[in-house]
Order: structure tokens, then sequence, then C-alpha cells
């Protein structure tokens, strides 16, 4: 990055000159900006997808996804002017919620640092502070959920997901042993639970849930990538009966009620869920 904005300003740094690149037909175009803002523009356009940045080719970066679009296909986009960011205010006193979300921050960058200094790369490279800033908002759990992180694709979900997964489940249930009840947490409860041998019925006793609630946290979990052997949560007869049932009344917008009626209340909410998220 800092060589393409080196190019773009008209540097005359040694790693240019060599290169030849004080001959591309863009030399320079861009000597109006700081450096500061050029760097601030780049993030934007990785974010967005315009370039992205080659792991397979050591971080080089390359056009992204929109860039035929944007360069051939006449699709504008939207850059926010470094100047117009929003200027620091008085700080205020901080909520409960901000102070968490601060300090959940502060952990994913201690993360992405190190992460960074492993791989010899800028920091970055990893993830940008908005996505940090995002993820710590969002509190993620899940590699679906993590999916919907601004500036979290595919490819970095693959390098880097599990590690700032790992650190948002360790932030959380450290929360949820201090007596809290952060953003994320109910279903990471009955993850612990269910990995500790308890059974629905047992994880609803002891949470004071319906046991269709929990069946559906462990239905929402496995379909995320969770360790999670439904098929072993309930009896094959019983779900034999069950898949007929929902095979007859059928299930519009996932609403179990007509299926629950049809079998006369012989099986819980809990069961219904389990059979509707393995078909």
């Amino acid at each position: 990055m800092n060589l393409l904005i080196d190019i773009l300003r008209g540097s005359r740094s040694q790693q240019v000159l060599q290169g030849g690149y004080d001959q591309v037909k863009t030399y320079g175009a861009g000597r109006d900006l700081k450096f500061e803002d050029w760097r601030n523009y780049i993030h934007q356009l990785i974010n967005i997808g315009v370039i992205e940045i080659a792991y397979d080719q050591h971080y080089a970066l390359r056009r992204g996804i929109l860039a035929d679009q944007v360069l051939y296909g006449g699709r504008k986009i939207d850059l926010v002017r470094p100047d117009d960011a929003p200027k620091p205010v008085v700080e205020k006193t901080r909520t409960k919620t901000e102070t968490q979300r601060d300090d959940l921050f502060e952990r994913l960058r201690v993360l992405r640092k190190k992460l960074a200094d492993e791989q010899n790369v800028p920091a970055y490279v990893i993830f940008t502070d908005t996505t940090l800033e995002d993820m710590a908002r969002q509190r993620p759990i899940t590699p679906d959920a993590l999916r919907n992180v601004s500036g979290v694709g595919e490819r970095k979900l693959q390098l880097f997901g599990k590690q700032f997964l790992d650190e948002i489940l360790s932030y959380v249930r450290g929360r949820v042993q201090a007596g809290e009840k952060p953003k994320g947490s109910t279903q990471l409860v009955t993850l612990d639970l269910y990995n500790n041998g308890l059974t629905i019925d047992q994880i609803a006793a002891e949470r004071q849930l319906t046991t269709g609630s929990v069946a559906s946290h462990l239905v929402q979990l496995s379909k995320s990538g969770y360790d999670i052997d439904l098929v072993s949560l309930i009896d094959p007869s019983d779900r034999r009966e069950i898949e007929k049932a929902i095979a007859v009344v059928g299930i519009e917008e996932g609403r179990l009620k007509p299926v629950f009626d049809y079998l006369g209340g012989r099986y819980d909410y809990g069961k219904l869920t389990l059979v509707m998220g393995l078909l």
C-alpha cells in the first residue's frame, strides 16, 4: 500500500525509481493529497470491494470484485473525505455498553497486533480499526454472524475468523461469569451446558427457558458450524412421526403450531424445532 501511495503522490523514493514506476501514467496524479488521506481512501476501497489484498501474493493489492464495475461499468461509489470525518467532541460519561465495547475492541486490537507481528505485515492487513469496531459492537460468536461484520470477506474469515471468534467468545464468557448478560451470550450459555452433557430438558430447566428456545439455539449453532449432534437429541421414531406430520401439514414461515396441534400436543416444541432443523 505504501508503494502505491508513493506512486500516486509522485515520490522520488528509491523503490519507485528502481521499479520504473515514475514512468506510469498515474505517477504523481494524486500529489495534492496527503499520505494519510490516501491511506484512508484505500482502506475504504478495500472495505467496499474495489480493491482486495492478495494474501497468496505476499499481501499485494489487486482489483476486487467491484473493480470492473467501477472502471468499465459506470458504477459510482461514495468515499468519505478524511476532512469530513466526525470531529472529536468533549468526552462524556460512557455507558456500561460503551465501556464493554471499548474493552472488547482493545482485546481485538491486541490479537490483531499479535497476528500481524507473526506474519510480519501491517496491522490493517489483518483487519482495519473500522472492522474491529464493528466486530466489538456486534459481538458475533458464529462464522455466519462474523460474515455480517464490515470488512470481513470469505478469505479473511478463513484466515483469521477462528482466532477472532475465540477471542470474542472468551470475552463474552467472562462477562457471563461476572453475572452479566452481554449480547450474544444466550446461545453461548446453551452451548456450554450442551458441551457439559446436559439434555435439552435439563438445559431448559437450568436456564428457565422453554425447550423450544433451547432447541432453536442448538439448531442455529449447528448451522453456524458448531459441533452439535442434532440427530442424537431426538428418538428416531419420534423424528419419523414428526416428519410425517410436517409433510401433511406443512410449515408456513417457520410456524410450528399447526404441526403441534396436528400431533395432539404429544411432542413439545423442542422436538418439533429439532426435526425442522434436520430437514
